[in-house]
């Protein structure tokens, strides 16, 4: 489909940091959804222009976009798609440090996704707003809700190859306000997902982030000498 075409164009140009070419292929891709009556559709390419227009530091266009998008949405009548579109949005906003917007998105997703029963979508918000509250420097908030995604996880044990991360945010969280036997355990439940794993880069990743939060327990506790061994 052609704006199938369009949209994986505008998203190439955007990865590449080509902010221009992007906005032109985004704009064709919302001109042929809005041709095909798709409203829901049609806003993720009006996401695609202001995320393009904030790096270009057009923020008078970025603005347009932004409302239009938010019009659009406000009108739709699907709620898994509203949902969906929602938590793209908080994403978006926690990408460019928006972080009270970002929450206020991610919040009205996850009751949306309640009462869709979306655990998946569930879990992703939950991260979200951790990730949020640790950008806005207030920790219990932050554990909270990793906490909550962390907990749907373990229950439901739905595929998510991005919770091992939430392990190692929320043991983070937990070394700030000095409760190391808790940091301690939930980066051990971040490393166990890591050696899991079959991807030589992933696994990489994850003897990289147990050696960092091994240090940064140590320096934590004033343990100096021994934190340098494990972060060199």
């Amino acid at each position: 489909m052609v704006a199938v075409l369009y949209d994986n164009l505008a998203a190439n140009n955007s990865f590449s940091e080509n902010f221009n070419a992007a906005v032109i292929y985004a704009d064709s891709t919302y001109d042929t959804w809005k041709q095909l009556n798709q409203t829901a559709l049609s806003i993720y390419p009006l996401l695609m222009k202001n995320w393009c227009y904030d790096k270009l530091g057009n923020s008078i266009k970025a603005n347009e976009e932004e409302i239009k998008s938010n019009t659009l949405l406000a009108n739709l009548n699907n709620l898994q798609d509203k949902m969906i579109l929602m938590t793209e949005m908080s994403d978006k906003y926690r990408s460019q440090e928006r972080y009270a917007l970002s929450v206020e998105y991610s919040l009205n997703a996850l009751e949306a996704s309640v009462i869709l029963n979306d655990t998946l979508q569930q879990i992703e918000n939950y991260t979200y707003l951790g990730s949020n509250y640790t950008q806005m420097s207030m920790s219990k908030k932050a554990i909270d809700y990793y906490k909550k995604a962390i907990d749907l996880y373990e229950t439901s044990k739905i595929e998510n190859d991005f919770i091992s991360y939430t392990y190692y945010d929320i043991g983070f969280e937990y070394l700030e306000i000095q409760e190391y036997d808790k940091a301690k355990k939930y980066f051990e439940g971040g490393n166990a997902f890591f050696h899991l794993s079959n991807n030589k880069d992933l696994l990489n990743y994850g003897l990289f982030l147990k050696f960092k939060s091994e240090g940064a327990i140590l320096t934590g506790q004033g343990n100096y000498k021994a934190a340098i061994v494990k972060l060199l």
